[in-house]
């Protein structure tokens, strides 16, 4: 059993006044396991007062949970000048490691006593001068007992070792094929691979399968919508994968321990409560007799291009439902003239024909529609650019609107008197989607007003409704390709979620600008912006 005699703050004896030992002393310890300060067991402040007299950079981690001890000397050897002092106190298997994951060898278990007693030139970096550097280092651990013989912890101490080290790599290297490569060499290409792999948002994870401990990257942390030092255990990170995908989770696990290769896409809850989808992918590692003991992997976010993807299937599904319906009634209306049961009544032939004419101008619209995807995609969007007066087009517009629809009152007040350089066709395809979705998005209002002026050199369009408005998080993306807003009041409002697509490529040829203005319960007016043709002069 441990000792009962417990020490003052007065009976603390540390002969070097340092940052360490100040923290120490001065640190609010009530809420930490070990409880107050002058409630420590002897053997404790003993061993810590002999550290941090030590010349010797000097590690102790404390009881069955490995509390971080540490003096002066030791801050540098391994990268304690960004962490100190909230190292202090911390459990080394969730601060050390989560900060450190190259150190885990440095981590004895402090349980069994057996201890790696000696690392010989382990490669661990070293802040000297406020920079970063490469070294080597030799580790020894002493188990620490009691007097009864109970063990409290491990004490490591460790010896500078690079410039040995490197003298031996440059004689093996003069020996061997990399007779002009340094080992600072091979070093600072690892680190320029760890960097490249953290730029390209790529984070990192090692499991070890028999205890269910995690080391990561910071990066990883990002992912997951943690600050880049945060500690999370195994356990915690399990708990984010969306319910619906903890299934998929488990088959990847599953499938493998017996591949040995590790691939799941699933989504992750952020703690504000947004969805994400992760790619992780692993290799699983076996002892000497295959049994598995650690898998390694790599985790990406892959949310933009997962939502693209869902966002293309919805289109293609949509797409297909809106050809095959015209298509059905053009069969239905050939059909019944094939039939011959319109006799010789020329009206009933007439309708029929008309009836299939209008559906076949359908499909026509919707097949140049994903046309003019692939070309604006492509960049291959060709124009037909003339001077026009764009207020007779919107004037013509308007009128063929109001007679097909007779639920809406269309206006338009003219203002622009010069002409623009465009391509009028196209011109009119933008108007037209615009002046579409502003019916369809007023279900219940009945006012859809557009207007026209000169700004300057540029010739402006605003298209208003007060309809159902559209929410700030989708404004941004309104204008994406295939992207439809997940609105419930819009949920049920056909379309693919291309036509804000197209417009905006069609202007962006013409040199102009489409932006909007909305809020939600109040209507939605879009802008165009164009050019006003300069007629050159000789």
């Amino acid at each position: 059993m441990e000792e009962k005699n417990y020490v003052s703050k007065e009976r603390m004896n540390y002969t070097q006044e340092t940052e360490c030992g100040s923290y120490v002393r001065t640190n609010d310890w009530s809420k930490h396991p070990l409880g107050r300060f002058n409630k420590w067991p002897e053997s404790l402040t003993t061993t810590i007062s002999l550290l941090l007299n030590s010349s010797l950079p000097t590690l102790l981690l404390w009881g069955p949970e490995r509390y971080i001890f540490y003096n002066e000397a030791f801050r540098p050897s391994l990268g304690f000048a960004g962490n100190h002092p909230v190292a202090i106190g911390q459990c080394a298997d969730c601060f050390w490691l989560a900060t450190w994951p190259s150190s885990q060898l440095l981590l004895p278990d402090a349980q069994t006593g057996i201890a790696a007693a000696n690392i010989q030139d382990h490669p661990l970096p070293l802040y000297r001068n406020n920079q970063l550097e490469d070294a080597f280092w030799t580790f020894n651990s002493s188990v620490l007992t009691d007097l009864q013989g109970n063990q409290r912890g491990v004490l490591v101490t460790c010896f500078e070792t690079t410039d040995k080290v490197v003298a031996l790599k440059k004689l093996q290297g003069d020996q061997n094929t990399i007779s002009q490569t340094r080992t600072s060499d091979i070093l600072n290409t690892e680190e320029r691979l760890r960097l490249a792999t953290e730029a390209t948002g790529i984070g990192s994870w090692d499991i070890d399968l028999v205890t269910k401990a995690i080391i990561y990257t910071p990066t990883l942390m990002e992912i997951c919508g943690f600050p880049r030092n945060a500690i999370i255990s195994l356990p915690e990170l399990a708990a984010m994968i969306h319910p619906e995908d903890q299934n998929t989770l488990k088959e990847a696990r599953d499938h493998a321990l017996i591949s040995g290769i590790f691939h799941a896409e699933v989504r992750i809850c952020w703690e504000d409560q947004t969805e994400h989808w992760v790619n992780t992918n692993g290799r699983l590692l076996l002892d000497e007799n295959d049994k598995p003991v650690r898998m390694l992997g790599t985790c990406i976010d892959i949310t933009e291009r997962k939502i693209e993807q869902l966002q293309k299937n919805d289109f293609i599904a949509l797409a297909s439902h809106e050809l095959k319906t015209p298509l059905t009634s053009v069969k239905a209306y050939i059909q019944l003239l094939k039939s011959g049961r319109s006799g010789n009544d020329m009206n009933t032939v007439k309708d029929l024909a008309s009836r299939a004419e209008h559906q076949v101008n359908k499909m026509t619209r919707l097949i140049y529609s994903f046309m003019d995807i692939s070309r604006i995609q492509s960049g291959h969007l060709e124009l037909n650019m003339s001077p026009f007066m764009l207020d007779d087009l919107i004037r013509e517009l308007t009128a063929d609107f109001q007679i097909h629809t007779s639920s809406h009152h269309i206006t338009f007040k003219a203002g622009i008197s010069a002409p623009i350089f465009g391509d009028k066709v196209r011109m009119g395809q933008v108007i037209e989607n615009l002046i579409s979705n502003a019916i369809k998005y007023s279900p219940v209002t009945k006012n859809i007003e557009l207007s026209s002026w000169i700004s300057g050199d540029e010739a402006i369009v605003a298209v208003k409704d007060n309809g159902i408005g559209i929410e700030p998080k989708n404004q941004e993306k309104i204008f994406e390709r295939f992207y439809r807003a997940a609105d419930e009041k819009a949920i049920n409002a056909s379309g693919f979620g291309i036509g804000l697509y197209i417009c905006a490529g069609i202007i962006k040829k013409h040199n102009g600008g489409i932006w909007l203005n909305s809020e939600p319960g109040k209507g939605t007016t879009f802008y165009i912006s164009l050019p006003v043709y300069q007629e050159k002069k000789d």
